[in-house]
């Protein structure tokens, strides 16, 4: 199963989502006797969440003319990442093996509000969000790592709470502010984002000690 961006130029969307397998079928004339054929089914329209999970919703057409909207459900487990979000079969999101696949998107603190806001898929529907951040670690090449819980909370049916956790790259820019960047390799495909941290610096013994503004819920500015 793979979550895209759309190619298909007959339906106005940006995402794409296909399944992928084999179908057994029947060789005329001779009885018992199957035929594996590679089969992939593909719906193109949105991403959303909801109280109760991720969706994705699809038009199909039908053989009558026209066309009709299905939602396709996933009972799974959903987690924020860096570059979006990542769709587990199963309850544990720390075990690798359960990860299905992944979503594009993007998640950026607003200074201004003091929110979150996170998008999900090519199509960028937005969810504010809240943020409480449990640990933190300095990575070396300028790399923070940080996890907590995401809390969407405007989804259809109530707020959802979900792991998160980001990888930054962090460097101070040409007019001395301290930046946080989306930490991407070369396969990713959303291009690198800024988280638009902000906080503040300061030069102890030859290093950087530094303070980030995740949230206004006390004690969690470091």
């Amino acid at each position: 199963m793979t979550a895209t961006e759309n190619t298909i130029a007959d339906f106005n969307a940006q995402d794409l989502l296909q399944f992928a397998g084999t179908t057994e079928n029947p060789v005329s004339g001779q009885a018992g006797v199957t035929l594996p054929v590679d089969a992939v089914l593909t719906f193109a329209e949105t991403w959303d969440i909801l109280k109760d999970g991720l969706v994705f919703i699809s038009e199909v057409r039908v053989p009558a003319g026209g066309a009709a909207t299905i939602d396709i459900a996933f009972a799974g487990t959903l987690k924020g990442f860096t570059v979006g979000f990542a769709y587990f079969s199963g309850p544990d999101v720390s075990d690798n093996t359960q990860m299905a696949f992944s979503i594009t998107g993007q998640h950026t603190f607003n200074s201004g509000t003091l929110d979150w806001s996170s998008a999900v898929g090519f199509s960028g529907k937005t969810f504010t969000a809240a943020v409480e951040v449990s640990g933190q670690k300095i990575m070396g090449n300028n790399t923070l790592k940080f996890s907590g819980n995401l809390s969407l909370k405007d989804t259809a049916g109530g707020p959802l709470s979900l792991k998160l956790e980001l990888s930054a790259e962090y460097d101070i820019d040409k007019n001395g502010i301290l930046k946080f960047t989306a930490s991407v390799d070369d396969t990713s495909p959303t291009p690198a984002s800024d988280f638009k941290l902000t906080g503040s610096y300061k030069y102890i013994e030859l290093s950087v000690t530094f303070s980030i503004d995740y949230t206004t819920t006390p004690g969690l500015r470091r």
